[in-house]
Order: C-alpha cells, then structure tokens, then sequence
C-alpha cells in the first residue's frame, strides 16, 4: 500500500516536472503573489482589533499586540492612529488584497490557457508527422479523445497546482499574521 502511493507521488511528480517545468517563472509568481495576498489578508484582519478598541473603548492603542505594532507603525510613517486613518488603511488593504487576488486569478487563466494551447499544437504536429502506417493501426476517435478529454484533464491538473500553490502560500503568511495578533 505505501509502495503504491510513494510510486504514485513519483509519479505526478515527473509528470508535473516533464509538462510544468516550462512554467517555473509563472509558478514563481503564484509564490509570491500568494505570499504577498496572505500577508496583506493577515494585516486587514489584524486591523480590525485596533478598530474595535476604537469602537468600544474609544481609543485604538489598547494592550494588545497588535494594536502596539500597529500604533508604532503608523508614528513610524507619521500618521496619526485615529479612527479614520485606521479605516482608511484597511480599506487601502482591502483593495491591495482584491488586486493581488485578481492579478492571480487572471493569471492562472491566462497560464493554464497557455499550456492548454501549446499542448494541443504538440499535439496535432506529433500527430500529422506521424507514418500512415501508425494512424492506421489507431481506433477511430481515439486522437479526438485524447485532444478533448486528456488535454482538458492535464490543464485541469496544472490549474488544480496553481490553486494549491496559491493557497498553500498564502495560507502560511495569513496564518501566522492572525496568531501573533492573538
């Protein structure tokens, strides 16, 4: 059983080394692009403490961690910590954070696009330069299933790893950012 999964994780790592290895860069920009979404989602949501020591006791700088952090700096960029500038600065986050996770979204569409179409050319060449005698020995349809139904699972496949990539980056900074708040 543990032989099985170990050569099935060796498996897809070869494939997705052989078939995503052209796509190192943009794999790379999903690191950070969801390193930079984490850690913007973490301060939005940190944000929020300082807010509701605004809302509640009427002043932000309250004994907290985060609202010290966040009370240096703001002195440190020489902004006062009021409720406003507060606001302002989360709602700043907010729409740094839905950029990001636009820009990735876009990305991940436009990337795996991209292999889908390359691997359809490969494809279609591979298949018009094959001998005669090879097409022939094939069964009808087979090329249409493969082109339709292998091709979309592949692309499926490299989207399923961007998403993974994302979230699993992501998910680390935003992680860490919302315990040291606590």
């Amino acid at each position: 059983m543990v032989g099985q999964i170990g050569s099935r994780v060796r498996g897809i790592i070869l494939f997705a080394r052989e078939n995503f290895w052209q796509y190192r860069n943009e794999i790379f920009i999903f690191i950070v692009l969801g390193l930079l979404g984490g850690l913007l989602d973490g301060i939005g949501i940190s944000m929020l403490i300082p807010l509701f020591s605004f809302v509640v006791e009427g002043s932000g700088s309250s004994g907290n961690t985060i609202s010290r952090i966040l009370e240096q700096i703001f002195s440190w960029i020489r902004l006062p910590f009021t409720l406003p500038v507060v606001l302002a600065a989360i709602i700043i986050v907010t729409i740094l954070s839905a950029v990001v996770s636009l820009t990735l979204g876009y990305l991940k569409v436009k990337v795996s696009y991209d292999y889908e179409n390359k691997l359809r050319q490969y494809l279609y060449r591979r298949t018009l330069g094959a001998r005669w005698s090879y097409l022939l020995k094939q069964k009808i349809g087979y090329l249409e299933s493969v082109l339709m139904g292998d091709v979309k699972v592949s692309t499926s496949l490299f989207t399923r790893l961007a998403e993974l990539i994302i979230i699993f980056s992501g998910l680390g900074i935003s992680t860490s950012s919302v315990f040291i708040s606590a």
